[in-house]
C-alpha cells in the first residue's frame, strides 16, 4: 500500500436502469486494477448505482475525493447534469469522466469534470489516482 494519502473514489455509470440491467463491469475492473497494484485498498472505493442512489447524497456520506464517472454519448446530459451538482456541493471534488463518450469525443471535455481519461482506462486512471495521493 501506498505511504501517500488515502483518497476515497465513488465511481459510477451515467446511465438509467432502462438502459443497463447488469453489473458494471467496467467501473468493477477499475476498482480491481487500483486494488491490484495496491493504489488503495477495497474500503477506499465505493460503486454507485445511479437507479438505486443519489449520487449527491452518497458522495456526501462517503466523504468521496475522487469521482469517476463513466458514460456513453446518449447520457453525456445526465453525467454533466451529475457533475454540475458534485461542483455546487463539492467544489474541491476531483471529478473524472471516463467511457465511450469521452474517448470518441475529447474535445467535449469541459467544466465541471476535472478530467478526461481517454480509452482503456485502468493504466491512465491508476496512475491519476496515484498522483492526487501525492498532493
Amino acid at each position: 500500500m501506498s505511504m501517500h494519502r488515502r483518497i476515497k473514489i465513488c465511481l459510477l455509470n451515467a446511465t438509467s436502469g432502462e438502459y443497463i440491467n447488469e453489473a458494471p463491469l467496467n467501473l468493477l475492473y477499475l476498482a480491481s486494477h487500483l486494488f491490484d497494484k495496491k493504489i488503495v485498498d477495497e474500503s477506499e472505493v465505493k460503486i454507485i448505482d445511479t437507479v438505486l442512489d443519489d449520487p449527491v447524497t452518497f458522495v456526501d456520506r462517503y466523504q468521496a475525493d475522487v469521482v469517476g464517472i463513466s458514460v456513453i454519448t446518449p447520457f453525456f446530459p445526465l453525467a454533466h447534469e451529475i457533475a454540475v451538482k458534485l461542483r455546487a456541493r463539492f467544489p474541491s471534488l476531483v471529478i473524472v469522466i471516463g467511457g465511450y463518450h469521452i474517448s470518441s469525443l475529447p474535445t467535449s471535455i469541459a467544466q465541471p469534470f476535472d478530467y478526461g481519461v481517454i480509452g482503456e482506462g485502468e493504466e491512465t486512471f491508476a496512475e491519476l489516482i496515484q498522483l492526487l495521493q501525492k498532493t
